[in-house]
């Protein structure tokens, strides 16, 4: 079956069926992404990052939405670039805790200043 009589019958199907089908190309997703190059995996994480943008944003209009979408792209791809360079930090269990309770600090005090007049 091709993707076009995929997507033909895909109203055909119920919601239980159309969400089976989602959670299993998924996982298929998942399983295929080590195998893909870097110029690969930019492109899907853009396409996943539009379909994100569309789901979250009803009723946007198209040139607000080519902006978001085009900053998106830039940021992906400076992004993919920092990975390639190796410009990125790990986190394992014991570094991740530390990771959020900074993340958190650093927003409360943002917080506490915007507060203050």
């Amino acid at each position: 079956m091709n993707t076009a009589e995929i997507l033909q019958v895909l109203p055909q199907l119920s919601n239980s069926d159309r969400l089976t089908i989602a959670q299993a190309a998924l996982s298929l997703m998942r399983e295929n992404w080590q195998s893909l190059t870097p110029e690969q995996k930019e492109q899907q994480l853009a396409m996943s990052a539009e379909l994100a943008i569309l789901d979250d944003m009803p009723g946007i209009e198209a040139d607000q939405y080519s902006l978001k979408l085009e900053a998106l792209r830039r940021d992906l791809a400076i992004a993919t670039e920092q990975i390639e360079n190796g410009e990125y930090k790990e986190y394992d269990d014991h570094s991740l805790p530390n990771l959020l309770e900074d993340i958190k600090a650093r927003g409360r005090k943002k917080l506490a200043q915007d507060q203050t007049p």
